[in-house]
């Protein structure tokens, strides 16, 4: 008992080291604070990698204590907003690393579990992002109605993309994708009625019935700005496709079993 008690005790340690670390970096503002935290960060790691006992111990320490990891990795990624709510542009930069880490979700179960080398992941986004903005400012649709249709559009052109460039082989499918992706790019950079380079302006925040999304919150007595509304929608949004994702993995992984 005693002997588990000092494990999670130095897990929770080396949790909270490391994203000390990661706070030091995200609130350092001068280049050699920050060169000096990713210097050190190498440095570490080398250090672990170089010495198989340490490695080993580490990898068993938090492959048994797992769950109490998970947990406490949750509970900073939920307190990030209240570390830094001085500092809004930082959450809205957090905000934006959750979008691309949505990406980031969505190529890795193409190309590591269907094999699909498909560079136009970015087209799909911004083939969803515009249907989306755009319902809302020129129909003033509502953002949680547009939501999920901008992910159908985004979709939808995906799979006509897939008609024919599924007929190619080799790296002609990555030639292919490219292409696509150059010329959505430029088609939307250039469409008048998509605002062209400065893109879609006046897009409402959405609401949750009095609660709108501009609006700061007030948790614990800290006032947190309205970055963190979206930093917090983006979890949640990462939270389910990362389960939709593992769910699709599971059944691909288990069909290729049977078979």
């Amino acid at each position: 008992m005693k002997g588990s008690f000092r494990e999670v005790f130095l897990l929770l340690l080396l949790e909270t080291a490391f994203f000390g670390v990661v706070l030091l970096f995200l609130l350092a503002e001068g280049i050699i604070t920050i060169l000096a935290v990713i210097l050190g960060t190498i440095v570490v790691s080398f250090i672990i990698v170089r010495q198989p006992s340490i490695s080993a111990f580490f990898q068993d320490l938090f492959t048994s204590k797992r769950k109490i990891a998970l947990a406490w990795g949750v509970v900073f990624i939920l307190g990030l907003p209240f570390l830094l709510h001085k500092s809004p542009y930082l959450i809205h930069i957090l905000f934006m690393a959750g979008l691309y880490a949505a990406l980031a979700i969505g190529l890795d179960f193409q190309v590591g579990s269907t094999h699909l080398v498909n560079f136009a992941t970015a087209a799909d986004y911004g083939i969803g992002a515009y249907t989306a903005a755009l319902l809302s400012v020129k129909f003033g649709w509502s953002f949680w109605v547009v939501l999920p249709l901008g992910g159908v559009a985004a979709a939808l052109f995906g799979f006509l993309l897939g008609l024919p460039t599924m007929k190619t082989k080799t790296y002609y499918l990555s030639l292919v994708t490219i292409a696509v992706g150059l010329i959505i790019y430029l088609l939307l950079n250039n469409f008048s009625w998509t605002g062209g380079p400065n893109g879609v302006s006046g897009i409402p925040y959405p609401s949750i019935g009095k609660f709108s999304f501009g609006s700061s919150l007030h948790i614990f007595g800290i006032e947190l700005p309205f970055q963190a509304n979206f930093y917090y929608l983006v979890l949640l949004l990462l939270f389910l496709e990362f389960i939709v994702a593992q769910r699709l993995y599971n059944s691909i992984r288990q069909r290729r079993t049977r078979v």
